[in-house]
């Protein structure tokens, strides 16, 4: 999207911020599909793993240009983690699941909603930390597009938003019928465990986007306050190559008319009760 082959995107809103501090890329969020960040710590139950502090003296599994690791230094400081007392193992994205129910690692970085459907499905009884819960206000994926592509088309980027919303709705109220139409459409994901993970993945998205801010402003609203935190992380643990003002980063201009009425949003928090840890 932006090397200019396609006009709207969907991203981590990290990636955004990366974005607008490179040169020549103005990069703006347009709206939200989680506002929690899926980056967490995946460990055995049966390893007793059970809090950061206990990563210490152990081995950490990661792949060392995902976001889970690049923010893996803000939840060491954020919980008081002595980082020196970590042994790290970089792995292949691809191994990282099997690595850790194999037992070699003690624990891993990971994405929420792409790590747990793996390693539930391979049997794994793992435990979960969130980085959101341990104070890491992040947000995860949403829409993305140039500058120049909202300026000049603000009544077509209005309904591409507003589809996007649409769609996320029909899902969080009918997810065994949205699973059935995304299997349906997809013949990689026909054997019985891609089915499963599938499943799993579209519980988690739903979980990770129930927020206070949807549920007053619509489906994809940006909080001021939480897009400044994001940014000001971004800029303390990515490096950026120059100055981000948080402002610029992000609109609500074509979100908000795609909502959930009370009854609907608790019938959405009882579908995925389980999934949510915050």
């Amino acid at each position: 999207m932006l090397l200019g082959r396609f006009n709207y995107g969907d991203s981590s809103f990290e990636s955004v911020i990366q974005a607008a501090a490179s040169e020549g890329l103005d990069a703006v969020g347009i709206g939200l599909h989680m506002q929690v960040s899926p980056l967490a710590i995946f460990t055995l139950n049966k390893s007793g793993i059970k809090q950061p502090k206990d990563l210490e003296g152990k081995v950490l599994g990661a792949a060392p240009m995902y976001g889970d690791w690049l923010f893996f230094p803000a939840f060491a400081k954020k919980t008081g983690i002595d980082r020196s007392k970590i042994t790290v193992r970089f792995l292949d994205g691809s191994v990282r699941a099997q690595t850790l129910l194999n037992g070699g690692v003690d624990a891993l970085t990971g994405y929420y909603n792409l790590d747990a459907p793996m390693l539930w499905t391979a049997g794994g009884d793992i435990h979960i930390m969130l980085y959101h819960t341990y104070g890491l206000k992040m947000y995860g994926t949403g829409l993305l597009a140039v500058r120049t592509q909202i300026e000049k088309f603000p009544e077509v980027t209005k309904a591409v938003v507003e589809g996007v919303m649409e769609g996320y709705k029909y899902t969080y109220l009918n997810p065994a019928q949205a699973l059935d139409m995304h299997i349906a459409n997809m013949s990689e994901l026909q054997g019985h465990r891609a089915r499963d993970i599938t499943k799993y993945q579209m519980l988690l998205n739903t979980a990770l986007g129930v927020h206070p801010a949807s549920k007053e402003h619509g489906l994809g609203y940006y909080i001021p306050e939480e897009v400044a935190q994001n940014v000001a992380l971004a800029t303390e643990f990515l490096s950026l190559q120059k100055h981000v003002d948080p402002s610029k980063v992000f609109t609500n201009n074509f979100v908000g008319t795609v909502k959930l009425t009370p009854a609907e949003w608790d019938k959405v928090e009882q579908s995925v009760k389980p999934y949510i840890l915050r």
